[in-house]
């Protein structure tokens, strides 16, 4: 019965995703004034994936009592590489702040994300070259 529950939530957290990068797609095709200026796009991207993330964290995948994992990286990296640092600064402080909400500060944690976001970051330019069959 385990493996049920632990499908079940794996699930949610990609629901939580999907729903989000759905929503964004939705929204910026049907909205004119989105399309024309940038920064209202990227807006909107880390919005989405902001709340994908925190949605992630709030209902995580427990293995265990003690062991609780999620998707929250899928969101911040994704925003990231196609948003660019922007965007991905926005994510990494909410990301930060949701995280010390919820569970409390862990400097490990601030490290790991940082050298995510550093790396991600430097990654998007080339990223976004890219022709959409590369990716």
């Amino acid at each position: 019965m385990a493996g049920l529950y632990i499908n079940q939530h794996v699930l949610n957290n990609l629901f939580y995703i999907l729903v989000t990068i759905f929503a964004f797609s939705f929204i910026y095709d049907h909205s004119r004034a989105i399309r024309q200026r940038p920064l209202y796009g990227q807006a909107l991207l880390g919005a989405c994936l902001a709340l994908a993330a925190v949605l992630c964290m709030k209902f995580p995948i427990y293995i265990d009592p003690l062991c609780a994992h999620d998707f929250r990286q899928i969101p911040f990296l994704l925003g990231t590489l196609y948003g660019g640092g922007a965007v991905g600064a926005v994510l990494f402080v909410v990301l930060m702040l949701a995280r010390t909400v919820l569970y409390g500060f862990q400097p490990l944690t601030l490290i790991v994300y940082a050298i995510m976001f550093a790396i991600a970051a430097a990654a998007s330019p080339l990223f976004r070259k890219q022709k959409q069959a590369e990716k």
